[in-house]
């Protein structure tokens, strides 16, 4: 869990970069990206790979400290990324329409988590309103809570964590 995300990056990545249709088979899907935009992503690790030498540099080149200012914190950033995509889309069957009621959990996490990942907790209301501010997701889920009671899927973490 701890690397899942890095690695679903990393072979989207090599699937885009990768010249025609071809797709490695642990890409699930590979859109058709045209040469202009194939190049811009690759443009765009220019500026991410300076970045990584600028904090290399910052460690004072030191590869202890650059595990632990780099490396550390993208596995726990994986971590919790994947423990919220996994209660919000693992626990409910996948439905051949789009039926964010029943095919998605929306997780209740502590007050300080919801502020510092900007309510991502409440993912249904995201699969609903995708492009609404998420500060107003606590009362959209409580709307759905009061007219969809039999269809809305809220609960703790832990207990989510614990169905899987």
């Amino acid at each position: 869990m701890l690397s899942h995300f890095i690695t679903y990056i990393l072979r989207h990545l090599t699937a885009a970069l990768l010249p025609g249709t071809y797709k490695p088979s642990i890409v699930t899907y590979k859109p058709v990206y045209t040469v202009q935009q194939r190049r811009a992503v690759a443009l765009e690790l220019i500026p991410i790979g300076l970045m990584q030498l600028g904090i290399w540099y910052l460690c004072g080149g030191n590869w202890l400290h650059y595990l632990f200012a780099v490396v550390v914190p993208l596995l726990v950033a994986s971590a919790v990324t994947m423990t919220y995509i996994w209660t919000n889309h693992r626990l409910k069957p996948l439905f051949p329409h789009s039926e964010p009621l029943l095919g998605s959990t929306s997780v209740i996490v502590p007050r300080g988590m919801n502020w510092l990942h900007d309510n991502f907790s409440y993912h249904t209301e995201h699969h609903i309103f995708p492009g609404m501010n998420p500060r107003y997701y606590p009362e959209v889920s409580r709307l759905l809570a009061t007219h969809f009671p039999d269809r809305y899927h809220r609960i703790p973490l832990h207990e989510a964590w614990q169905r899987l």
